[in-house]
Order: C-alpha cells, then structure tokens, then sequence
C-alpha cells in the first residue's frame, strides 16, 4: 500500500542514520529485508575478521551489536508489522547474512556455526 511505502521509506531513512557508521542500508523488497552492507564502513575490518573467525565473537563484543539490531527490529516490526527482517551482511560476501533478526529475535547468526 501506499502508506506502508511512505512507512519504509521512512524507516530507510531512520536505519541509513543510525547505521551510516557501519555502511549503507538498503532495501530488498523480495525478502523485505533492511540489508546493513558495512563493506565501506568503519567496522569493515573487524567484522570480516569476525566473519572468518566467529568463534570470536563473544570476545568482540559481538552481542552488543547483535542486541541492538535485535531492538532496532522489535521497533520495525511495530512500524511496518511482522514480515520484516534486518540483516548485517558479511563485508567478505555482501550476499551473505552474518546476522538477521525479525520481530526482535534472531533468525541466523555466524557466531552459532
């Protein structure tokens, strides 16, 4: 509908600020997922590091982020309803996820492999 294009549109705009330090955001209307792409963020190196060395990740403060985004989420779910997902790509792969997380929980995260 139309409102909830001026909702995601809205909600783009919201994650692009909130995220700018880690990369630019996008919106994959097929999987109705907001993609955080950080490949030419600040956090570029540590999370290709993470991304191949995910046992690591507790150590990195992993979870602190992983939070956030799931909080981030709960607050899209309220705004556009449940079908919406985030997810950090892997600055190594920006076709792979390295976390997503939809209505606050999350559905795949590196550091469970």
């Amino acid at each position: 509908s139309a409102a909830s294009d001026v909702y995601k549109r809205q909600v783009l705009k919201q994650l692009q600020s909130s995220y700018s330090k880690f990369g630019s955001v996008a919106f994959d209307s097929g999987s109705k997922t907001f993609q955080i792409d950080p490949s030419s963020g600040d956090e570029a190196d540590s999370l290709k590091y993470l991304a191949q060395n995910p046992t690591q990740a507790s150590s990195m403060g992993w979870s602190s982020l992983t939070d956030s985004l799931d909080k981030t989420s709960t607050q899209v779910s309220k705004l556009l309803g449940s079908d919406y997902s985030i997810s950090l790509m892997n600055p190594n792969d920006t076709s792979q996820a390295m976390y997503t997380t939809k209505n606050g929980s999350k559905t795949y995260d590196i550091a469970d492999q």
